[in-house]
């Protein structure tokens, strides 16, 4: 990945950089301002069945 700590260190950090659009970056600000599970029906189900509750 690189020839020493510097380089395999920045390559690693741009293989693992994600790029969010803004569309995805609002989703997860209303979420959190609403206290809300962001997921899949599935996953939010899941939540919803570990906390006992429906959001």
């Amino acid at each position: 990945m690189g020839q020493d700590l510097v380089e395999r260190l920045a390559v690693y950090r741009v293989l693992f950089r994600a790029e969010w659009d803004a569309e995805a970056i609002s989703d997860i600000r209303i979420a959190l301002n609403q206290g809300r599970s962001l997921g899949s029906s599935r996953f939010i189900d899941s939540i919803a069945r570990i906390i006992g509750q429906r959001r």
